[in-house]
């Protein structure tokens, strides 16, 4: 073995013995069958975020031309499988650089026709029309428990899930309405909601 490929596998084994994620050191990771470029900057993808896939697949069935928007998109795994087995034109919202680049690199190399927009999700609800998606998804970011207190962290869950339901009550097609919601900190809460609910109905999942 050349002592370039020795001195690299040291370096790769100490990172492993330091817990850093067999997904980085790797570049890559499959989710649903499709492959995605992963690093530091973007989430890895997780069983839960199947589930919440599959939710969202079985949603869209029978729904031909179907619009959806996977919001803070990240490696964009939600929006990719979303595209490729619901067959659905879908929208990818993402605000980190560093994310946004996956994504798009993902995009490319399954193929995808899927949208990418670099926006914030509290403000890009102004690009697109009333009306206009049957499927909003998130499975957004989480930060550490440990670096803020829980009271902290469960009001800024709160608000920003308030506002997402709120602007896909104005924003989705009239009752069909569906809202899938991961927070990864303390609990995982899905919601599937119409014109007779509200946004408090998905919020209360976060109680």
């Amino acid at each position: 073995v050349p002592a370039e490929q020795q001195a690299l596998l040291r370096e790769l084994t100490q990172k492993r013995l330091m817990h850093y994620p067999l997904q980085y050191l790797l570049g890559e990771w499959s989710f649903m069958g499709f492959p995605l470029s992963v690093g530091e900057g973007v989430l890895i993808p997780r069983d839960d975020t199947e589930v919440c896939t599959g939710l969202c697949l079985d949603y869209l069935k029978g729904k031909p031309n179907a619009a959806a928007i996977d919001l803070c998109s990240g490696s964009g795994a939600i929006a990719i499988a979303l595209e490729k087995l619901g067959h659905a034109a879908v929208t990818a919202v993402e605000l980190s650089e560093q994310a946004f680049s996956f994504l798009t690199k993902n995009i490319h190399t399954n193929n995808c026709r899927v949208k990418a927009v670099r926006g914030d999700v509290f403000s890009c609800h102004t690009q697109f029309p009333d009306n206009h998606f049957d499927l909003i998804v998130s499975n957004p970011p989480y930060r550490p428990a440990v670096r803020w207190s829980l009271n902290w962290e469960r009001d800024r869950r709160r608000r920003w899930v308030r506002s997402c339901a709120n602007r896909a009550l104005q924003t989705s097609a009239p009752n069909r309405i569906w809202a899938a919601v991961n927070a990864r900190s303390s609990a995982y809460g899905r919601a599937l909601s119409d014109k007779r609910d509200n946004a408090h109905k998905i919020e209360n999942l976060f109680e």
